[in-house]
């Protein structure tokens, strides 16, 4: 999975998850590095919302049979939304999974990433869309860059103040706080629909 932060792989025997990998660095040579030491890996998909080149593709190619993931994969659902070729992978990935553990259910898929991604499933297995936010990170970021004085901060955990009373705290609650009561308007206005 080559997300717009990350890069980062699970090595799977049929469906219980053995490994995950995080890649800092250089994932096609990673990639490489855990291709050649388990040498039983037959199968690999790819999923990528990030313009690369082909030397990871090139390399599972090579030494498994490998799916290119994107909106024409075989799926457990029916993609409605307007224009199927420019839907996200990840947000195409994370409704898969999510079919996967509740099928047959309504779902809103919340994924939180570099963006915040709520995807809805309706009753008939049909993924409609949903929304797309700057995520948390990127609130931060946006602070500060399109501020003159706002500094940039980072996720504090032990924080869930409502009212900041310093402008650190100010921006922890805009941001934190802000996020879930985003999220929780999101999981309301779903319900209800």
């Amino acid at each position: 999975d080559l997300g717009n932060t990350n890069a980062k792989a699970g090595l799977f025997s049929g469906r219980e998850l053995v490994k995950s990998f995080l890649f800092d660095k250089n994932p096609a040579a990673e990639v490489k590095k855990v291709i050649t030491e388990t040498p039983g890996i037959r199968r690999s998909i790819i999923s990528s919302v990030i313009s690369h080149g082909k030397e990871i593709v090139n390399i599972l190619q090579n030494k498994t049979l490998c799916v290119d993931f994107d909106s024409n994969t075989r799926l457990p659902f029916k993609i409605t939304y307007s224009s199927p070729d420019t839907l996200g992978k990840d947000r195409i990935a994370a409704v898969a999974g999510a079919m996967a553990l509740y099928p047959a259910k309504p779902l809103l898929v919340i994924d939180a990433g570099t963006c915040m991604k709520y995807n809805f499933v309706n009753e008939k297995g049909e993924f409609t869309g949903g929304a797309i936010a700057p995520g948390l990170d990127m609130r931060f970021k946006a602070l500060n860059l399109f501020t003159d004085r706002l500094p940039h901060l980072s996720y504090e955990k032990e924080f869930s103040d409502v009212i900041g009373t310093s402008p650190k705290g100010s921006i922890l609650s805009g941001v934190q706080q802000g996020l879930l009561f985003e999220a929780e308007g999101y999981i309301k206005r779903f319900k209800d629909k």
